[in-house]
Parts: structure tokens; C-alpha cells; sequence
């Protein structure tokens, strides 16, 4: 059952967000409190949507989407933060339920563009990449990123 997460149920989802940084070897060390703050800030001001896949109550999977201006033209454009499920849980239909959630929330808040990720080094890049084509998105542009010591 996909719901909308409240600020109130922000925590649960910290096991999820832990899981989605240690498989996808993200740099740097997973700071429980900074995601918290980050998101609970960015959902009371309204900008962040938080939506969760649940089976039998236990969130198996979430995705996130920020609201705002694209800099450039300020149009309304919709970017991915997040997007994960439990690998017990993959192949199945949590994901994609998700991704079209997303898509349709896009949508019911009249945004003019919406901006999806797909980590490189991801197990599901190839499937991910594929899904992205098959709906009408378009590559826009590859991220570096160097730590500054």
C-alpha cells in the first residue's frame, strides 16, 4: 500500500535511508540526524513529498521528490531525492508503484519537469535507465563529485 509519510513518522524511514547509503557506497559516513532535519525542514515548508511502500505495515520501500524553481527558466520542476527498496522486495512491484506515484504527484502539482537519478554504480542502472526512456525521460546530464580536504 503506497501512503504519504508524515513529519510525525519521519523516523521510520531512517533504516531504509541507511540501507539505500551503505548498498550504493556512497562516500562520506550516513549521519542519522542530518537526513531527519534536512527532510523534516524541507516537509514543513512543503517542498518535500515522502511517499512509502508498506506490506502488512512494515515500510518496504520509499521514494522522495522536491518541489521547486528551475533556476534557469522557474518553471515548476520535480527532482528525485530518493528512491529505494528493500532487496527482498525488488522484481516485484513496490518500485515501480513508487516511480508512478512520484510521476503522478509531478503532475497534480502542475510540475513542468521532472528530474530522476540513476546511480552509476547501482546493481538496477541498466533497468533503471530503461524504465526512465520507456516513460519520456531524456539524459540530461552526468554529476561528479570530489570531496574537498
Amino acid at each position: 500500500m503506497i501512503k504519504q509519510l508524515t513529519i510525525d513518522e519521519l523516523p521510520s524511514i531512517v533504516v531504509l535511508a541507511d540501507k539505500f547509503f551503505a548498498e550504493t557506497k556512497l562516500p562520506d559516513k550516513f549521519n542519522q540526524g542530518a537526513i531527519e532535519n534536512t527532510l523534516r525542514t524541507m516537509m514543513g515548508l512543503g517542498v518535500v513529498e515522502i511517499w512509502v511502500d508498506q506490506d502488512d505495515g512494515k515500510i518496504i520501500g520509499a521514494a522522495a521528490i522536491l518541489f521547486g524553481p528551475d533556476l534557469h527558466t522557474g518553471e515548476l520542476t520535480c527532482n528525485e531525492l530518493f528512491w529505494y527498496v528493500f532487496p527482498e522486495y525488488r522484481g516485484k512491484t513496490s518500485g515501480l508503484r513508487l516511480f508512478f506515484t512520484l510521476l503522478d504527484r509531478a503532475h497534480k502539482r502542475n510540475a513542468k519537469f521532472m528530474i530522476m537519478a540513476a546511480l552509476v554504480d547501482s546493481p538496477s542502472f541498466t533497468s533503471v535507465c530503461k524504465l526512465y526512456k520507456k516513460c519520456g525521460f531524456e539524459p540530461l546530464e552526468v554529476l561528479y563529485r570530489k570531496a574537498i580536504t
